[in-house]
């Protein structure tokens, strides 16, 4: 009986990570973006291509905790979003969430997910870093002035950042602007690998919204939680930049 138990709890929490606590507490964050520079993923998608496409398996640099498990390494999509799990769908008509929805990414950052179109005539890149020192490393994926499709004069500029100290998330956004393309949705948050638990920003979960360059936006996503054997190394729910870092003791 022990063992049903116990097996039954750990179904449970692969099915709603919620149980072990997990959550994010989402703040504004003052716009001041890493460098938009490193290596380009251009033409450089193992599947789709420079519309529709993804990565290979990135390093991040450090391990990183996304709602409770470790992860080493990302797969970057063309249409704005980062996974931590390999196979997600490369569809690029968003979908509110959290979705069971077999081509709604999961186990993923979206920043925003909506369809872009990287290199698009030579304009539009994707780029991603390793910087800092340990354990205040930053992982960074800048999306530089990426085309829209259906609207390809109109430019998007954002980027996400990966704290290594406390394993919170920035995105900051210069512009992300409308096109009526697929309904003019978009998705600015988290979603979790089993597709039933998202943190999203208040009115961006496949809604129609926009950033420009005159009101710049920054997000701050801070975990609650950290996973098994890990200790936060900074202050966790606030903002942090490299001179203002809290050792925790």
């Amino acid at each position: 009986m022990k063992n049903i138990i116990v097996c039954l709890i750990l179904w449970l929490m692969a099915f709603n990570p919620n149980l072990s606590g997990q959550e994010y507490v989402i703040s504004p964050l003052p716009y001041n973006p890493q460098p938009f520079t490193g290596s380009s993923l251009v033409d450089q998608w193992v599947a789709g291509n420079n519309d529709d496409g993804v990565s290979g398996a990135v390093s991040i640099g450090f391990d990183f905790c996304f709602y409770g498990f470790p992860y080493h390494e990302v797969y970057i999509s063309t249409n704005g979003w980062i996974s931590f799990s390999s196979g997600q769908s490369l569809v690029y008509s968003p979908r509110p969430i959290p979705s069971l929805f077999v081509q709604v990414p999961r186990n993923c950052i979206m920043a925003p997910w909506q369809d872009w179109w990287s290199n698009y005539n030579g304009n539009g890149n994707v780029r991603y870093q390793l910087v800092g020192t340990s354990p205040f490393r930053k992982f960074i994926v800048s999306y530089v002035a990426v085309p829209m499709f259906a609207c390809v004069g109109k430019l998007g500029t954002f980027q996400i950042v990966l704290n290594e100290c406390n394993s919170s998330i920035e995105i900051h956004l210069l512009n992300k602007p409308h096109c009526k393309w697929t309904g003019g949705m978009a998705v600015l948050g988290l979603h979790d690998a089993t597709g039933t638990i998202a943190h999203t920003v208040s009115g961006r979960n496949s809604t129609i919204w926009a950033v420009d360059s005159t009101s710049p936006e920054g997000w701050y996503f801070a975990p609650s939680l950290l996973c098994e054997g890990s200790t936060f190394r900074c202050v966790s729910n606030a903002p942090v930049e490299p001179n203002d870092l809290v050792p925790v003791r």
